[in-house]
């Protein structure tokens, strides 16, 4: 009786035992966030707490709806038994607004202080997933008026106006700069072309960009004409052009001499090199562009110089006799500046210019590389080659043409002679007939 009892005490202190330490496990499942943007993830973690430690765990966790449809394995098996916390993570992206749902299912827990394992139940929890929220785009503003422009201490030519883009002041002879100033009408506007500004003898262009918050461009001119002492007109190709007098205008190219030369009874600026036996003036034109230009007896023509690398010529009109079959003009450009060439497809990148060397003033074909953006003399033997097979071919259809027509004309002659003995040969036969008819009549 007594050993009954002591079984029946044995067995509930067993069961109260085996109650309380499942009531002591837990499982909880969490989010990151409650709710979330599609398109943005979220983190779900299913934690498992032990009342001993843990040997093992079974199970799942899936997630479905907002287009998520996936889930993950809750397994764990540690016989060391070292944990008597666990957690399992699972992240989502939604693709799609409205809920999600993430569930356990089969969670079992083997622990150090229980014999068989046993279910934690099942958690479920839910996740919003809202549209992103729509933002406007933003408008950016196409204000690009000035609202003043001015130059400092003198006068515009007109009252200004964001209206009118072009106006003109004109300054005292030795005046070197002049300080623009301007305004814009939208704070979110930038400015270019304002503060102070070089100017020289003649007319000069100065630009004053304003560019509005969205891109847009426009443009405001001040000419601004510095009063020349006794200033020396020329006129090219119909175009009006001021001589420069002043050194600081254009830069001097290297290898020329600093000279004057005399036009319409005045000494100018001028610098020559006798390599290439040129002497050049600067001209600025009505708009205020400088340039330089080779003086030849009272001629002007203009100074194209190219310098690629170590390279300087001075590009010259290409000989028509130079000119390959089937190439066709194409433009190049170095340094901002344009230069004209003959290429052998539309497509090419390969440019023939004739020009003057600076090393020994003659003048040969160069190639210029308009990839590479080289500049080597052309290999004038292959002109040779093709003069020489022109000339060839050009034999080679005269031979042919001379034989034609000496064939043509034998043939004509063979038939002539083959007409002439034909026609004998009729006659002969003809006063055969006769005779015999004549023989037969007597």
């Amino acid at each position: 009786m007594k050993k009954n009892i002591f079984k029946i005490l044995l067995i509930c202190l067993i069961t109260f035992v085996g109650t309380y330490s499942v009531s002591a496990s837990s499982l909880t499942l969490k989010a990151s966030s409650s709710s979330v943007t599609k398109g943005n993830s979220v983190t779900i973690t299913a934690t498992i707490n032990s009342d001993s430690k843990i040997y093992t765990i079974e199970g799942n966790m899936s997630c479905t709806g907002a287009g998520v449809n996936g889930g993950t394995n809750l397994s764990y098996d540690d016989i060391s038994t070292k944990l008597s916390s666990k957690s399992f993570t699972y992240t989502v992206k939604p693709t799609q607004a409205g809920t999600i749902t993430c569930k356990t299912s089969n969670v079992m827990l083997r622990e150090l202080s229980q014999d068989s394992n046993y279910s934690l139940g099942s958690k479920t929890i839910t996740i919003k997933v809202t549209e992103p929220p729509v933002i406007p785009p933003k408008e950016y503003s196409s204000n690009n008026n000035l609202d003043s422009l001015s130059v400092e201490g003198y006068e515009l030519d007109k009252d200004f106006s964001k209206d009118t883009l072009e106006y003109n002041v004109e300054v005292p002879n030795d005046t070197q700069t002049v300080n623009i100033k301007a305004t814009a009408e939208d704070d979110n506007a930038t400015i270019s072309g304002t503060g102070e500004k070089k100017v020289s003898e003649g007319v000069n262009k100065l630009e004053i960009k304003v560019t509005a918050e969205n891109g847009n461009v426009k443009t405001y001119i001040i000419n601004v004409t510095v009063k020349e002492l006794d200033p020396i007109e020329v006129t090219i190709d119909g175009k009006k052009y001021t001589i420069i007098r002043k050194e600081d205008v254009l830069e001097a190219p290297s290898n020329f001499e600093k000279t004057t030369i005399n036009i319409d009874g005045e000494e100018v600026l001028a610098y020559k090199n006798d390599t290439l036996g040129y002497t050049i003036v600067g001209l600025k034109d009505e708009d205020g562009d400088a340039k330089y230009y080779i003086y030849e007896n009272g001629e002007y023509k203009e100074f194209n110089l190219l310098t690629v690398n170590d390279i300087s010529v001075v590009v010259l009109d290409y000989p028509k006799d130079k000119v390959f079959d089937n190439y066709i003009i194409g433009e190049f450009e170095v340094d901002n500046i344009k230069y004209k060439g003959y290429k052998s497809s539309k497509d090419s990148k390969f440019y023939l210019i004739y020009a003057k060397s600076m090393n020994d003033g003659k003048e040969y074909i160069y190639q210029y590389d308009a990839s590479e953006k080289t500049l080597q003399k052309f290999n004038e033997d292959i002109l040779n080659l093709i003069d020489k097979y022109k000339k060839d071919v050009d034999n080679y259809k005269l031979g042919l043409i001379i034989g034609a027509i000496v064939i043509g004309v034998a043939l004509v002659l063979t038939i002539i002679i083959i007409i002439v003995k034909n026609k004998k040969g009729k006659k002969k036969s003809k006063v055969k007939l006769n005779k015999i008819s004549s023989d037969i009549n007597f």
